[in-house]
């Protein structure tokens, strides 16, 4: 790999963390861009025997995440966001040296600032916003839905930090030492020894996210039953998917143990879940990527062996998209294998772009001189969409919000649990992308939290998530009115799929859990099971004796919140800062 490309791939992976890099060293603070980030940054603590959540003996531990966690030691866990930095920068790299198996350099270029663009949502945006110039009747909440999917799709799919972005490294690394195995050139025994690398690379996988080892294994076979076809290294891909499998065995064996013990959290998280009715739909991009994708290979490609593997990495990408719709199983896999599949697609499209390039290499300059465009305009208006939201009031909010967590981390003992509200609107990108300020308490403080989404997976029963919901609602100072009012607000956020959908009623357990003599699952989506939700609540909640034995029951030592003390009775309050009124728990 030149030098040259070494720092295009730099500066390519540098665009799209300018967001990033301002606050870091503007603001001095990191930028988290999903909810499910502040949960990543809780979880690396598990490699360190430190449970995020109290009185949880088990939680998701993913092995691979433990790389991070001796950096706690170096920095504070609660700038390990800004790792996104360095991890997009290897992303850039090690794609573009995948490229460059099997394109030449300008065509790796235009593939690569494919990979890292979305152009269909942008062609979108550009279409609404010309047509608004010419002053054609445009609905502005669909120009601000699109100008949303094209920062949500690109975040989603580059920049997530752990997933997948953390995770995508060792996927890439497996493909590169796999495509590189299959080099015509290469003499045996240096061959022999790239596949045995692309068997231990692919077995490291298997200590990854799930949705990155499904889509490997997933390819490998059909690869092989690609190749068994054309009846070419049949034995070589049979020899890297049982290296792959005994290096992945202990975390195959170790995510089968998880499975068991977080059995009852798995259907919390709505993950194999049983649907009836769900739609066989996949997305229209992902259509037309495929449909692009087997005509350039099958129209441009040499079908050497590396090309059929690009071949079983597009078709394993779409048998997974039906997996759930066939099965009727719902695995949340199709919203997290978009990724891999993406790059499959792409650089199968590249044989296409390679043409161009073979018949006028002037030529190649053109869709080149527009990719370049396309993807510094996507992330720059990203890059401004987010620096816009860094407003002087919400910097304040974060300022005041440290000096609680710093009177937290100094002023209590180190075992102590604490709970706050969780949309003070902590984070400056709220309005963006929605977090959770009571997960970042626990990150700044370094104390166990009673959280409002009870860690999806972990080896709480629905009970417990229930106890633990109207005790925090409580001890925030929640009036019945306000407490009903909190659980329809819930029940329409869009963190995961709410509402009308089935999946609502699975997922709304990790909120609410289940309350005693309460069947949710009777219901078909939990807009039919709030009413009666709500009454059970309400009633356990309005119980003086159940709640102080829940109370007595269950260890929480300090309260954040806005609303003042009210008299309470086991609560003593010991501090305000700005808005901020700190408690403390006498039982």
């Amino acid at each position: 790999m030149r030098k040259s490309d070494i720092i295009f791939c730099f500066i390519l992976g540098t665009i799209p963390n300018l967001a990033q890099i301002y606050s870091l060293f503007v603001l001095r603070q990191p930028l988290y861009f999903h909810y499910d980030e502040a949960i990543w940054v809780k979880q690396t603590f598990f490699c360190g025997k430190e449970f995020p959540f109290y009185e949880q003996k088990w939680g998701l531990i993913i092995p691979s995440l433990c790389l991070i966690y001796p950096l706690k030691f170096i920095i504070h866990p609660y700038f390990f966001p800004s790792l996104r930095i360095i991890f997009t920068i290897i992303n850039f790299i090690l794609a573009f040296k995948i490229l460059n198996l099997y394109l030449p350099r300008r065509t790796s270029y235009i593939i690569l600032l494919f990979i890292s663009s979305n152009i269909f949502s942008s062609s979108k945006l550009i279409l609404y916003k010309t047509l608004e110039i010419l002053e054609f009747s445009i609905d502005p909440n669909l120009i601000r839905f699109t100008e949303n999917n094209l920062i949500s799709n690109i975040y989603g799919n580059t920049l997530r930090v752990f997933n997948p972005s953390y995770f995508m490294i060792f996927f890439l690394l497996f493909f590169l030492a796999f495509s590189s195995a299959y080099q015509e050139q290469e003499k045996d025994i240096e061959n022999r020894k790239k596949i045995a690398t692309a068997g231990v690379l692919g077995g490291l996988i298997f200590y990854s996210h799930p949705h990155w080892f499904a889509y490997t294994i997933s390819t490998l076979t059909l690869t092989l039953f690609i190749y068994f076809i054309s009846k070419k290294e049949t034995k070589s891909i049979a020899k890297i998917i049982f290296s792959s499998l005994i290096v992945g065995l202990p975390g195959i064996i170790f995510n089968l143990y998880q499975r068991e013990i977080l059995k009852e959290s798995i259907k919390r998280g709505a993950m194999m879940v049983t649907i009836e009715n769900q739609s066989a739909s996949i997305p229209k991009e992902f259509l037309v990527l495929f449909a692009l994708a087997i005509i350039s290979i099958l129209l441009f490609s040499k079908y050497r062996k590396k090309d059929l593997f690009l071949l079983g990495g597009v078709l394993s990408g779409l048998i997974l998209f039906i997996v759930e719709p066939i099965s009727r199983i719902y695995t949340q896999i199709i919203p997290h294998i978009t990724v891999p599949f993406k790059i499959f697609s792409k650089i199968a499209i590249g044989f296409s772009i390679k043409k161009i390039e073979e018949k006028s290499k002037p030529l190649i300059n053109i869709p080149l001189f527009l990719f370049i465009i396309t993807f510094i305009s996507q992330w720059i208006f990203f890059s401004f969409r987010i620096i816009r939201e860094l407003k002087d009031e919400k910097i304040e909010k974060i300022n005041e919000f440290i000096k609680v967590a710093e009177f937290i981390k100094t002023k209590t003992e180190k075992n102590s649990v604490i709970t706050a509200e969780d949309l003070y609107g902590f984070f400056f990108i709220y309005d963006v992308f929605p977090t959770s300020s009571e997960l970042m308490l626990s990150i700044l403080t370094k104390r166990y939290i009673l959280h409002n989404n009870i860690n999806y997976f972990s080896d709480l029963k629905d009970e417990d998530i229930f106890e633990r919901f109207i005790l925090r609602a409580k001890l925030l100072g929640y009036s019945g009115e306000e407490l009903k009012k909190y659980i329809k607000d819930i029940s329409e956020r869009e963190h995961v799929v709410w509402g009308t959908s089935t999946f609502s009623v699975f997922v709304s357990r990790a909120y609410f859990g289940t309350p005693p003599n309460f069947t949710i699952e009777k219901y078909k989506n939990l807009k039919e099971a709030l009413p009666e939700l709500t009454e059970k609540i309400l009633q356990i909640y309005k119980d003086e004796e159940k709640m102080n034995e829940i109370l007595k029951k269950l260890k929480v030592d300090y309260v954040v919140r806005k609303k003042d003390y009210q008299g309470e009775p086991y609560l003593e309050k010991i501090s305000e800062i700005g808005d901020f009124k700190i408690m403390k728990v006498v039982k």
